[in-house]
């Protein structure tokens, strides 16, 4: 018995761990998330300012309204979401000390809980992670739209 409670204690740590792992992950991909939201405002605010300098104006104001498109979907990633963090409420532990559960039985609940709090962390963060990706090739194609565009003016069909 001893050694099955000291394995259902290393599972919940390690649950827990894992919790905290990926709210870290979280918190990095929020940072580079920012990053390059902050980045394509940066390229949008150059184009366009200096759109009428360009050979091609209209498509550098396209690429500078496609670019701000992606920094405000960039930014909704961030957004505040629901992320399960590590630890229960004591309302968690109620029920068990109410219904007089064994040490093990609770334990064993509270890893399984966590379990379903890292399947849900998880999903959101591949969702965040699509959004990203599909951010990140939007904003190539916008800035090979607009340099295609500029240099083609200068060699024309």
């Amino acid at each position: 018995m001893d050694n099955e409670l000291e394995i259902v204690k290393e599972a919940l740590r390690h649950s827990e761990e894992k919790l905290n792992a990926t709210a870290s992950v979280a918190s990095s991909a929020e940072t580079r998330v920012m990053q390059f939201s902050a980045f394509n405002a940066a390229i949008a605010t150059v184009i366009g300012v200096n759109f009428r300098n360009f050979p091609v104006p209209e498509i550098a104001l396209i690429s500078c309204a496609v670019l701000l498109v992606v920094t405000f979907l960039a930014v909704s990633i961030v957004l505040p979401r629901l992320f399960h963090s590590c630890g229960h409420y004591w309302e968690d532990w109620k029920g068990h000390v109410d219904d007089g559960d064994a040490l093990i039985d609770v334990l064993i609940s509270q890893a399984e809980e966590n379990d379903e709090r890292i399947r849900f962390n998880e999903d959101v963060l591949e969702r965040s992670a699509k959004k990203f990706r599909m951010c990140y090739w939007l904003q190539i194609y916008a800035v090979c739209f607009f340099f295609g565009g500029q240099i083609g003016a200068f060699f024309p069909l």
